[in-house]
């Protein structure tokens, strides 16, 4: 009879996780936040000259690389580690849109996107499977499961699974631009996830971080307002 305890223990194991190089987590760990605070740097000055916005935003990710506690890096760092490869992909893909000349990622009116509000949007059920991702952990660091569900991601059945939602993601949207752009953008987070165990060695903080955890509830608070304004003025005759 074959015997699945050993098979069982490296899938769901978690006594020696892969870590990231800790040779390269110093100034790769600075380049993370010079990434995500130039980005908003450039998205708080959306509106300005071209010139100014991406100076100030240059200027901010050169005082973030500077090494030591003059960088903003080094205390972010200390309260809540590095930024999570997704959040480190959004605000690339942000810029390099914003360098091409490319329209900002908002509506410029207050018609909303075409096809934002439909839940069979893949970028819409992205974003609401990374918000209750996001209480599960919150409920987690309460112990309120029996077990330590973030823990387990640092096994390799977690990575199995964030995979399995990617290849689900693909089959049943693969045929829709929202569709391909999110399981494409979910399969190089997950694989630069793979190559290099960036920022901790657990799955759960390279696709989710307590800033885009808010962001994400942020903006899906803000379209229930535009599409429901009584839900914040309430009935008014």
């Amino acid at each position: 009879m074959m015997d699945f305890i050993p098979f069982n223990t490296g899938l769901f194991g978690t006594p020696a996780p892969l870590l990231a190089v800790l040779a390269v987590t110093g100034w790769v760990l600075h380049s993370a936040w010079a990434l995500v605070l130039g980005t908003a740097v450039a998205w708080m000055c959306t509106g300005r000259k071209a010139s100014a916005r991406w100076t100030l935003a240059a200027l901010m990710m050169l005082w973030t690389l500077l090494p030591g506690a003059v960088s903003p890096a080094y205390w972010l760092g200390l309260a809540f580690q590095s930024p999570s490869l997704a959040s480190e992909l959004l605000c690339f893909s942000y810029l390099v849109r914003q360098w091409r000349g490319h329209a900002d990622c908002q509506p410029k009116s207050d018609q909303p996107v075409e096809g934002a509000d439909d839940w069979r949007n893949a970028w819409v059920v992205s974003g609401t499977l990374a918000v209750l991702l996001g209480w599960v952990m919150l409920l987690d660091t309460l112990a309120f499961w029996p077990v330590s569900l973030y823990a387990w991601g640092f096994s390799p059945a977690a990575l199995a699974l964030t995979g399995a939602l990617v290849t689900w993601l693909w089959l049943a949207w693969g045929g829709r631009p929202d569709g391909r752009q999110a399981s494409i953008w979910m399969a190089a987070v997950l694989g630069l996830y793979a190559v290099t165990r960036w920022p901790s060695g657990n799955v759960w903080d390279a696709v989710l971080d307590p800033f885009l955890w808010l962001a994400l509830q942020v903006m899906a608070i803000r379209h229930l307002v535009r599409q429901h304004p009584v839900i914040c003025h309430g009935n008014q005759s």
